[in-house]
């Protein structure tokens, strides 16, 4: 995923050897470093131009932050490339005080998502010896371009997995819209206000 990505390509700026080749490989990144990092940065500011243009949507946030233990020396030309196509700001960290550490984090968090996330790292998660933590945070709250009526969701089961499924609201719409069912799979999508994003189902 998009949000995933900003994190590991951040990760990746930093890697050499064999890491950065294993990275490279796994995430499907080559040819020029500097188009990648700006591809991300562009999409950030698109996604924040085409939210914008919604009347009372609020704006997609794509949050990053870099969460480094005190008296850590990094280089300065990828803190520099962290802030300047992700916007991922620095915070000097006692990580030491895992408790202390581990609520500023989750409180980040929060305040980006507005408190969607609450809880990004659970107590106990944090290792005292940590050096750097790498946060993303991306939040989307846009209305339907065709809401749903509300007197037509109803509780029915949801299979989270094969044979097991729990009882959830689910909501329901007959109209037109835009559907492929192909070999194995089928798609869907569902426009957001001013059609600008689209849910897409596989």
């Amino acid at each position: 995923p998009w949000s995933l990505q900003q994190a590991l390509a951040m990760v990746y700026a930093g890697a050499r050897g064999k890491t950065r080749d294993e990275m490279a490989a796994a995430l499907g990144y080559g040819g020029d470093e500097v188009a990648l990092h700006e591809g991300f940065r562009r999409l950030r500011e698109a996604g924040d131009a085409l939210s914008s243009v919604v009347e009372g949507a609020k704006p997609l946030r794509a949050a990053n932050r870099l969460f480094i233990a005190e008296k850590l020396a990094l280089r300065t030309d990828w803190l520099d490339l962290a802030k300047k196509f992700y916007d991922a700001t620095p915070q000097q960290m006692d990580f030491s005080d895992t408790l202390a550490a581990t609520r500023t984090i989750n409180e980040w968090m929060a305040a980006q998502t507005e408190n969607r996330i609450p809880t990004v790292i659970p107590d106990g998660g944090l290792h005292p010896k940590a050096k750097l933590v790498i946060v993303n945070a991306l939040y989307f709250d846009m209305p339907w371009d065709e809401l749903f009526t509300e007197e037509l969701t109803k509780a029915d089961p949801f299979y989270v997995s094969r044979g097991r499924s729990k009882t959830v609201p689910l909501m329901f719409k007959q109209h037109l819209q835009r559907y492929a069912h192909k070999d194995g799979f089928q798609i869907a999508t569902l426009p957001y206000a001013g059609s600008q994003f689209q849910f897409v189902v596989i």
